[in-house]
């Protein structure tokens, strides 16, 4: 009788690590000193493998990631992050097994909450070492600002205001990386092509249109800066939040060539889209205007969702984004995520940079643990400054050998993916890529009847 009652129970804990060792993925020790099953929430419902959730016992060993999309918005990039996840568990190359979980913050710009909620569930709950996405440099802040006071990496696919680069360490070394990393480049180069591309046309004035937070306000006065440097006449800036028919409208009225829309969310341009012809006087001052949009206007949903109100203002178009690459690695994750999901790679920016990021993840793991002896933040983070100089590794299924392979030896890699280089500054932890300047044109194969087409490329 005295044996059996100094043996203790079965789900009694001191740390989740000793839970999930007892009952698998996603068991957490709760402050009662008990073990609870995996707690579910309604926003992060999808998952790879798809029973994660349901026989958590099977994933005890995997190191379980964290993705932030929208399901709506965001769903090419999500994706394109997720396509990673798939082609890793097809290789035997390494003895860690992979698995993720994708919160849905939703659609439109009213959803910083919910990302915060989103994060503080993936780090506090689940205890993902790495978070892939979100979609936008406000939602990349605010979902940082939950994780790295947990030692959380955060990589993002499209943050690219320049702002976000102070709010990480200032001078990060090997020993003290950054947490905060992103696969576009930040926006000063986006700034200087739009400026040019204005300059080149002849364009004197412009009205630029900026959505308030660290993308919009970061970016329009950047474009302000270098328009004039560049010898433009005028450039005034309206800052909006929900107030955008207002701003289109004195936007309109103004005496100026150009408009320039700059938003993180592919709802307020379709909204400018379709304002813009919603009375005859509208319709009139558009048509005579040029319309500049930057990189997050780059999804299809710009053009299937206002041909039928809007089509007379396609030609007035023009926009920015990081290019993809060209050649056999990206065309290699088109076919492979037309394959996988019947998506396309070239209607929707950042979804090469989505696919790219969630690489830059599993082999940053690799290094963590040969090299640390632990997956988690610090390590992944370390594992991102050894990705810039060293043998060469281009992002297909085939390279993971070799980065299994040199970073088991301590060696560093060189590695290019499908949305280009990716050669980060060890002083700043980001990187650079060319800036493609695209239009809308008639395309009969397409669906809507319009596709995206490339003006040209500019190289950093």
């Amino acid at each position: 009788m005295g044996c059996s009652l100094s043996v203790p129970k079965a789900d009694a804990c001191s740390d989740d690590l000793g839970c999930r060792r007892s009952f698998g993925w996603g068991s957490s020790c709760g402050t009662d000193g008990f073990c609870s099953a995996v707690v579910t929430d309604a926003r992060c419902e999808r998952t790879f493998p798809e029973d994660l959730f349901e026989q958590p016992e099977a994933y005890r060993d995997h190191v379980v990631l964290g993705g932030l999309y929208s399901y709506g918005d965001h769903l090419p990039t999500l994706q394109g992050s997720e396509l990673a996840l798939r082609t890793v568990e097809t290789s035997d190359a390494f003895e860690l097994d992979y698995a993720w979980v994708v919160c849905d913050y939703g659609d439109g710009s009213e959803n910083l909450e919910a990302t915060r909620e989103a994060t503080d569930y993936l780090v506090n709950t689940l205890h993902v070492p790495a978070i892939i996405g979100p979609r936008g440099s406000s939602r990349t802040q605010a979902a940082f600002e939950v994780a790295q006071p947990e030692g959380v990496l955060v990589i993002s696919p499209s943050a690219t205001s320049p702002a976000l680069t102070e709010v990480d360490v200032v001078a990060p070394t090997d020993a003290t990386p950054g947490l905060l990393w992103r696969t576009a480049p930040p926006d000063p180069l986006q700034s200087v092509v739009i400026a040019s591309d204005l300059s080149q046309r002849g364009v004197g004035s412009i009205a630029i249109l900026a959505q308030e937070g660290v993308y919009g306000d970061s970016l329009a006065a950047l474009l302000q800066d270098e328009f004039l440097a560049q010898g433009g006449a005028t450039a005034s800036i309206t800052s909006f939040s929900t107030d955008l028919f207002d701003v289109l409208a004195d936007a309109a009225a103004a005496d100026v060539e150009e408009v320039v829309l700059i938003s993180s969310e592919i709802d307020d341009y379709v909204a400018f889209l379709r304002g813009a012809v919603a009375s005859d006087n509208l319709r009139t001052q558009y048509d005579a205007k040029g319309i500049f949009l930057p990189d997050a206007a780059f999804n299809e949903i710009l053009y299937t969702d206002t041909v039928d109100t809007s089509e007379i203002l396609f030609d007035n178009i023009r926009g920015s984004r990081p290019a993809n690459a060209s050649g056999p690695l990206f065309d290699g994750f088109a076919a492979a995520l037309a394959d996988e999901f019947g998506a396309s790679a070239s209607d929707s920016g950042f979804t090469a940079h989505a696919f790219d990021a969630a690489w830059l993840v599993l082999y940053a793991t690799v290094w963590a643990h040969t090299q640390e002896g632990a997956v988690d933040g610090l390590g992944i983070a370390r594992g991102l400054r050894q990705i810039s100089g060293g043998t060469p590794v281009e992002i297909r299924t085939r390279g993971w050998e070799t980065v299994v392979e040199e970073f088991s030896a301590g060696r560093s890699i060189d590695v290019t993916g499908a949305s280009g280089s990716l050669d980060y500054d060890a002083q700043t932890e980001e990187t650079t890529a060319p800036i493609e300047v695209w239009t809308v044109i008639a395309d009969p194969a397409s669906a809507s009847g319009y596709a995206f087409q490339s003006e040209y490329v500019v190289e950093p």
